[in-house]
């Protein structure tokens, strides 16, 4: 896909936040699932008993594969999601949290409506909960509590000896990025390959340095994705495309015939169909591989055969009959 042609209807856009960056700056300088140089280079910068509170509750706050804990949706992707930038709104969003686990949820529904609106197109978040109450989060009412105290005391020592340095790096990266995805219509192909709109006017994807040797592409939300900012520069454009197609093909998940199997294959098979319709987006078979657990060859022979004989085949019957057949051979 190198030609270049209008600037597409739809966009796929590089952005820069501190939001984002600050919440994953402190995963990161405590170990929270991973180890870093950029975690050596800013240990100094978090207080020595935040670092401690983090890992002590790395459990809750800890995400790969499709699996996250307990408290991940609530204090890193939703923050995440929003941008929460100051000490300010970080008060704030954890006090009206509080608020709702006590019983009165709706200060915290109404302040965060139209964000909450638009993460409801995304249905790893659950956020009908929010809207209900929260009572599912009750027990964790102190670790959260004491993480409002993390979140912002921390912030003004990131905004003066990290941001300053990280900042422009990301900058040069997303200005790169978005000087190649500004006349290549992913999002437009996409839907004409899977027959199935995206449900947003743009795509952006969050730069961060801090996820170095951690999970990476992390979606935020229907239409937010962090990248790691040091990832190769031909892998990043090919897995945002990836990425994008996960997104479009995010309701195929909820396919009632899948809950059948167990959620790791079901998992890994929805990876490798994004994968294997990536190869028709890009018009390449010349693909990133993906972990050895995935199978990927394995799949992408699967669905190949499949889409080769059924070519009006769709993206759910192509995922529900491409486990039948993993399952099979095995």
């Amino acid at each position: 896909m190198d030609e270049q042609g209008p600037t597409p209807a739809k966009s796929v856009r590089a952005v820069v936040e501190i939001g984002p960056n600050y919440i994953f700056h402190l995963l990161a300088v405590a170990g929270v699932g991973f180890e870093s140089g950029y975690a050596a280079r800013y240990r100094h910068t978090v207080r020595h008993e935040d670092v401690a509170l983090l890992r002590a509750s790395a459990h809750l706050l800890t995400f790969a594969e499709g699996r996250a804990g307990e408290l991940v949706e609530v204090a890193v992707f939703f923050p995440a999601y929003m941008n929460l930038a100051g000490e300010r709104e970080i008060r704030e969003y954890f006090d009206l949290l509080e608020r709702g686990i006590a019983g009165d949820h709706g200060a915290f529904v109404e302040r965060y409506r139209v964000h909450l609106e638009k993460w409801r197109l995304w249905p790893p978040a659950q956020v009908d909960k929010y809207f209900a109450g929260m009572g599912l989060l009750g027990p964790y009412g102190p670790a959260l509590h004491r993480l409002r105290g993390v979140y912002a005391g921390n912030l003004a020592a990131y905004e003066d000896r990290v941001w300053p340095e990280e900042r422009p790096g990301l900058e040069s990266v997303a200005a790169r990025l978005n000087r190649h995805f500004a006349q290549r219509d992913v999002i437009g192909r996409w839907e004409q390959v899977t027959r199935i709109p995206f449900k947003a006017d743009r795509y952006e994807i969050i730069l961060c340095p801090a996820i170095e040797n951690g999970p990476n592409a992390n979606s935020l939300g229907y239409d937010r994705n962090v990248f790691y900012s040091g990832s190769d520069f031909d892998w990043m454009m090919q897995f945002i495309s990836h990425e994008t197609g996960t997104h479009i093909l995010i309701d195929v998940l909820g396919d009632p015939r899948l809950r059948r199997y167990d959620f790791d294959t079901v998992y890994r098979a929805y990876e490798n169909l994004a994968r294997f319709y990536n190869t028709l987006v890009l018009e390449t078979r010349d693909l990133y591989p993906m972990p050895p657990a995935y199978q990927h060859r394995r799949f992408d022979e699967i669905y190949a055969h499949l889409h080769s004989a059924h070519s009006e085949i769709s993206p759910a019957d192509l995922l529900v009959a491409g486990v039948d057949a993993f399952l099979s051979s095995r």
